[in-house]
């Protein structure tokens, strides 16, 4: 525990409090994007073939995933200056709301914004967010996602739906509840 905010080392209660939402934040966003996904091949089967056909599209199919999905519906933040966007006027100390999923399918950023490709490139997403709030796990997440998408890839025949999805009810993180799958391994 050498951890120091300020030069003070971090009371034992904050570092646990942070332990607990890298555990959090790693297995529900991760697992969202998983379920999410599978949805997506399962919702796509072109995509699904073309993944398939190219296992070596894997690390573009797992962004486009995670843009897909957003498993990270929004963030509250404070600005600490003002700022202008688009002639909106934002200003310090306002709370703002910040909804990934929108910017995931600006038009301005992405060709087909509203479509779903496992071989899209550029893929500029915000998934992980940006920045200083960039996913601290953004890497683990990836290597995970890989490593589940070429398997299912490779190793199923087929799956489907065997009854139809539940989403969760949530304002913070956007996932699946419930999917019941039927499978034939390849």
């Amino acid at each position: 525990m050498t951890a120091r905010v300020a030069g003070k080392p971090l009371p034992a209660t904050d570092l646990l409090s942070y332990y607990q939402l890298l555990v959090a934040a790693g297995n529900e966003t991760t697992r969202n994007a998983a379920s999410g996904g599978l949805m997506a091949l399962i919702d796509h089967p072109e995509e699904l073939a073309k993944l398939r056909a190219n296992p070596g599209l894997v690390n573009a199919a797992v962004e486009e995933i995670v843009r897909w999905t957003t498993p990270v519906i929004q963030f509250c933040r404070t600005p600490i200056f003002d700022y202008e966007l688009r002639g909106q006027k934002i200003r310090a100390g306002e709370s703002m709301c910040l909804f990934y999923a929108s910017a995931n399918r600006d038009e301005e950023a992405f060709e087909h914004p509203d479509e779903f490709h496992v071989d899209r490139s550029p893929n500029p997403h915000l998934g992980f967010g940006i920045g200083e709030h960039f996913c601290l796990g953004a890497s683990l997440a990836r290597l995970e996602l890989r490593v589940i998408f070429a398997e299912l890839a490779q190793r199923f025949a087929r799956f489907e739906y065997a009854a139809p999805p539940a989403r969760m009810r949530s304002s913070f993180i956007g996932g699946v509840k419930r999917m019941r799958v039927r499978y034939r391994l390849a």
